[in-house]
């Protein structure tokens, strides 16, 4: 698809992210759904990922004394990764995104199945999507990078329902959101690990009663989905600091606007990016942001031709950041409530937008998702966009 030769024109920057308004809101759905936004205001954000870590405290000790003595690390049995709290779950985007990621069309997914011709006089299969055959044994485990992660629930259900092994890291700007999804994160490796350690004590006893192991036994000898993982093997001690190697899931506080992520610890820098980004709403927030951040020196219109220094909204710059976060040749899924799928891609694939000097080459669209389509006033559309694309150097 040819880029853009414009960009769509920027939303008005909204106040009804404010923490006044989250404050007042009974839950954080009505929120979500009243606004269609997330809000930019760290302080409100805090305050609810805060309200979460100290409800779900309050959830699993009842007693004081348990609470003060209470172990994050102790086995637990945390929700499955569908019933966290999620963007854009009221119309599905979080299964649909899963089962597209998870796809066996989508080179990054871990039963991935290029499509292939076979020439008549050879047995030589030549792959028609652009990738190898062989890619998915010999590209390594993809590395995944989820922006704005909140609690962490994309990168869970990749791991722990989609089969990604490889490195993850979630990064956001409210540090209470990082705690959060660190805790949960090292509930499901615990729980994993307690499961793995007590089917493998069961099997090891012959004079077990087969009766109370039906269950498990019948889990052991079907064969495992192709899509499932044990994180128990990936990693059960995630660390908080750094990247780590293969199989880590780490959770970050970062700025995207103003933080430099390839300064950050768990950058990448053998790879150079990550083989697949997301971000489910966060443009969005940016896209509704007053902020502004000063570009330049760049060409004036005034007569003596001097250099000026440009005010530009964050969002503009969001597009070309994201790119140099994506290794050449990785992909960006970008979920919007905000934008169509139009102005979606033409915010990535604009030919005017502002480049940093990190961002070298461009977004092209890979795919869409669909959703169920709406009319409203004679116009029809969806509620909401998903659009993968991939950097083409």
């Amino acid at each position: 698809m040819s880029r853009s030769p414009t960009r769509p024109a920027h939303l008005d920057p909204s106040e009804l992210g404010t923490k006044e308004y989250v404050e007042s809101s009974s839950s954080f759905k009505e929120f979500r759904l009243t606004t269609a936004v997330r809000t930019v205001s760290d302080c409100s954000w805090d305050r609810y990922y805060q309200n979460d870590l100290d409800n779900g405290s309050d959830h699993d000790h009842d007693d004081k004394s348990d609470q003060e003595d209470r172990d994050d690390t102790a086995p637990t049995d945390p929700p499955e990764p569908s019933e966290l709290e999620s963007w854009f779950d009221d119309v599905g985007a979080p299964e649909k995104t899963l089962a597209f990621l998870t796809s066996t069309t989508f080179p990054l997914a871990p039963n991935y199945t290029p499509v292939t011709n076979k020439t008549p006089n050879s047995t030589t299969k030549t792959a028609t999507d652009g990738h190898s055959p062989t890619s998915t044994t010999t590209r390594g485990l993809p590395t995944v990078l989820d922006l704005g992660t909140g609690n962490g629930s994309a990168l869970f259900a990749l791991r722990l329902e989609g089969g990604y092994a490889g490195r993850m890291v979630g990064v956001d700007y409210s540090l209470q959101s990082i705690e959060l999804a660190r805790k949960l994160w090292r509930q499901y490796s615990a729980s994993t690990s307690a499961s793995a350690s007590s089917d493998s004590n069961r099997n090891s006893n012959p004079h077990s009663d087969p009766s109370s192991n039906t269950k498990s036994s019948s889990s052991a000898t079907s064969p495992a989905p192709a899509t499932t993982t044990d994180i128990s093997e990936a990693s059960t001690t995630p660390s908080e600091t750094t990247g780590g190697g293969n199989g880590d899931i780490t959770f970050q506080v970062l700025d995207l606007i103003n933080d430099t992520p390839t300064e950050q610890a768990w950058w990448p820098i053998e790879s150079d990016g990550f083989d697949l980004v997301l971000d489910k709403g966060t443009f969005d927030a940016i896209s509704l942001s007053s902020a502004t951040v000063s570009v330049g020196p760049g060409p004036s219109n005034d007569s003596d031709g001097a250099l000026s220094v440009r005010e530009r909204r964050v969002c503009e710059l969001y597009p070309a950041k994201v790119l140099s976060m994506v290794k050449p040749g990785g992909f960006l899924l970008v979920t919007s409530c905000n934008w169509t799928e139009e102005e979606v891609i033409s915010w990535f694939t604009s030919a005017t937008l502002p480049r940093t000097e990190e961002s070298g080459g461009r977004f092209e669209v890979y795919d869409t998702i669909k959703y169920p389509v709406y009319e409203f006033g004679g116009q029809k559309g969806q509620g909401v966009a998903s659009v993968c694309f991939r950097r083409i150097v």
